[in-house]
């Protein structure tokens, strides 16, 4: 399947294989894209580009990945009971461009939308 992924990728590109996972969401969800930097000294962080404030990390890639999808949706569950709606995300054409993203690794987190706490 891996090898499946990284073909089509190509086919694809960056920018259109990211915007189709972006277009793959599920009721309740929503699908964010993160940058993922790592410097040689320390663990892999992670930023969404949509969510200002929102950032996470992890020792691991894959545990970074885990641990913004909990710091993502702890972020819009504060923001839903604060009764402002849950951001969209922008194309990535516009955050490939920021140069503060320059030289991070794509991907692209599920985040499950939970009702604002009663």
């Amino acid at each position: 399947i891996q090898d499946t992924r990284v073909h089509f990728m190509h086919r694809l590109g960056v920018r259109g294989w990211l915007q189709r996972l972006m277009q793959t969401g599920a009721p309740g969800k929503m699908k964010y894209p993160v940058v993922i930097h790592k410097d040689d000294d320390s663990d892999y962080g992670v930023t969404f580009p949509d969510l200002p404030g929102c950032f996470s990390a992890g020792g691991s890639f894959e545990q970074a990945l885990e641990m913004a999808r909990e710091a993502a949706e702890l972020h819009l569950e504060r923001l839903l009971d604060e009764g402002a709606g849950s951001p969209q995300p922008a194309p990535f054409e516009q955050h490939m461009q920021n140069p503060d993203y320059r030289g991070g690794v794509w991907a692209v987190v599920d985040v499950v939308l939970s009702k604002p706490s009663a």
